[in-house]
């Protein structure tokens, strides 16, 4: 007959990489025997129990963002401790937006620290990713990424005022067409157009879509001089962008002016 022998911790091993016990704690009992007189037979057992945790260390990053008037998008970054171990040594890389580097060193069971950071100068489309690391007793690691997509845009306006030369007789009319087009790649809002000289011809339009036009005519009466007439057109940039942790809300303004001749005979 053939004997195996094993030892408590060959034991050990195998309850704990058998699936049937992954979600139960193990308890290991030894004891020792012998065909000698043993004056002290009270210390041959022992006995310990390992806990087998169910759900192990882990991390969490939350990466979001905000687009802010200017060249530069704001990141805000949350890290958690989603495990039931402390954790150690935490930290976050981040590679395109080095300003995102941080040290956040001991992560107790449910913690989270936040903080925000800046890419400047950002002149192009971009996926950021922030990966956070950290260490258990146990003696591993564990980790998380997430990432923020970035939009750059560019708002643009455009108003035309024809025609840009007329006559008109002493005590005449003059007629303008005014054309407002969005010529940008986002929407704009609270489009206003505005005429010191022809009052008539001020406008506002709620929303102007990307490619949208909006044209209309305008008259200046009893025209007694020659004069140069301006329209100028403002519009609201409004972003409105979903990160992962909330709506954030950026706005600018978008001017251009356009100029046509009245001339008198």
């Amino acid at each position: 007959m053939e004997v195996q022998s094993f030892t408590a911790h060959d034991l050990f091993n195998w309850l704990t990489n058998k699936e049937d016990f992954l979600l139960l704690d193990v308890r290991n009992d030894v004891e020792v025997t012998s065909d000698q007189p043993d004056p002290d037979p009270d210390d041959n057992a022992s006995s310990w129990t390992t806990r087998v945790d169910p759900e192990p260390p882990s991390l969490s990053v939350v990466k979001g963002h905000r687009v802010e008037v200017g060249p530069r998008v704001v990141f805000t970054i949350e890290v958690t401790n989603t495990g039931d171990v402390s954790l150690s040594n935490v930290a976050v890389s981040d590679v395109l937006v080095p300003d995102c580097d941080a040290t956040v060193g001991d992560l107790a069971v449910g913690e989270t620290t936040s903080y925000s950071c800046t890419a400047g100068s950002v002149a192009a489309d971009f996926t950021n990713t922030a990966v956070v690391s950290g260490d258990h007793a146990a003696g591993g690691a564990v980790g998380d990424s997430d990432t923020a997509d970035v939009d750059v845009i560019s708002p643009a306006i455009d108003i035309q005022k024809t025609p840009d030369t007329q006559q008109i007789l002493p005590g005449g009319d003059a007629t303008f067409t005014i054309t407002v087009t969005n010529t940008g790649d986002v929407a704009l809002s609270n489009v206003v157009v505005t005429d010191a000289a022809a009052p008539d011809c001020d406008a506002t339009f709620a929303v102007l879509a990307v490619g949208a036009s909006e044209t209309y005519p305008c008259t200046v009466t009893g025209v007694a001089a020659d004069f140069t007439n301006v329209a100028v057109v403002v519009a609201v940039l409004v972003l409105t962008l979903q990160t992962d942790a909330a709506w954030l809300l950026g706005i600018g303004l978008v001017t251009v002016a356009a100029e046509t001749t009245a001339a008198t005979s």
